[in-house]
């Protein structure tokens, strides 16, 4: 009998060896279980429980979005912050910037253009889909974009829909976005070969 596989954030199994143990205050618990632990080497059954052998874990797949350079705007520094640790995991090279004339300054100074952009709607100046626009307008018609936002209401989406933007609505699902942007490369890769 086999367990089930493990997430790769739980700890490694480990046995667990329960003995009685009398304290020495009597006052508050005078008998315990106390587990002792140790690692195991190979699956086996200890105490009539099933301990699986600590497994190596592939690393995640780096390799779909390794190098994509991404050009993330939001109001918000805490949101940029955790794009850029959720994004820089799969390997994107991250721009951060709180508006479109920062973002702008942001790509001149890094010298480089951006395969795609992450733009939220709603920015202390303007929004994110004239950003958006503006953005295409310097670095080209072609260039990827997603506009995440909380506004579902359907002018927003048929602007959205217009320009050929797509929309991530919040709370934002990691899944999701790994998916529109693996989408990115595939005319890139598909031209390549």
């Amino acid at each position: 009998m086999r367990a089930q596989e493990r997430s790769p954030l739980e700890p490694e199994p480990q046995r667990c060896l329960r003995r009685r143990f009398r304290h020495r205050d009597q006052r508050h618990r005078p008998e315990a279980d106390v587990c002792l632990v140790e690692p195991v080497e190979e699956d086996e059954t200890v105490n009539g429980c099933f301990v699986q052998a600590p497994r190596e874990v592939a690393a995640p797949d780096r390799g779909q979005l390794s190098g994509v350079k991404v050009l993330c705007i939001d109001n918000e520094p805490k949101v940029l912050d955790g794009m850029d640790a959720l994004l820089g995991g799969w390997g994107c090279r991250v721009l951060k910037a709180p508006d479109l004339a920062t973002a702008i300054d942001t790509i001149a100074e890094s010298q480089v253009a951006p395969n795609g952009l992450l733009v939220d709607y709603h920015l202390d100046k303007g929004n994110g889909l004239d950003a958006i626009i503006e953005l295409r307008r310097r670095f080209g018609a072609e260039l990827p974009a997603i506009l995440i936002t909380a506004d579902r209401s359907p002018h927003v989406r048929d602007a959205v829909r217009e320009q050929d933007v797509q929309v991530l609505s919040k709370p934002l699902k990691p899944a999701a976005l790994r998916a529109l942007m693996a989408q990115w490369r595939v005319p890139r890769v598909a031209a390549a070969e």
